[in-house]
C-alpha cells in the first residue's frame, strides 16, 4: 500500500465527513508513521478549523503533539489549555501543563 493514496482516501473521507475526528486521527496517524510530521500536524489543525472543536479532537491533537512533535512548547501549551475549555476537567491538559510549569517538560 502506497501511504499517499491512502492520504489521499483518508482526505476525501474528511471532506466527505468534516465532522469525523476518526478520518483526521487516521489521516495524521500514517502521515506521522511516513515522517510527514509536519503534514499530519496540518491535517490535525485543519479538523479543529473545521469546527471539530471538541473535548476529543483537542486531546487528540495534543497528544498527537506530545508523541511526535514534544518540541513544540507553545503549541503543545495552546493546545492543552483549548481541551480544557473544551473540557474543564481534563486530566490530560492539567498534566501536560503541570509539567510544563513545574519544568519537567
Amino acid at each position: 500500500g502506497d501511504v499517499g493514496s491512502a492520504a489521499r482516501h483518508l482526505a476525501r473521507a474528511r471532506r466527505e465527513l468534516p465532522d469525523s475526528t476518526l478520518y483526521a486521527a487516521c489521516e495524521a496517524q500514517l502521515l506521522s508513521h511516513a515522517g510527514r510530521l509536519d503534514q499530519a500536524h496540518a491535517v490535525l489543525l485543519d479538523a479543529a478549523d473545521a469546527g471539530l472543536r471538541s473535548a476529543p479532537a483537542e486531546e487528540m491533537i495534543l497528544r498527537w503533539l506530545e508523541r511526535h512533535q514534544p518540541h513544540e512548547r507553545a503549541a503543545a501549551w495552546l493546545a492543552a489549555e483549548r481541551l480544557l475549555e473544551a473540557d474543564p476537567a481534563s486530566d490530560v491538559a492539567e498534566r501536560v501543563l503541570d509539567e510544563m510549569v513545574s519544568g519537567r517538560r
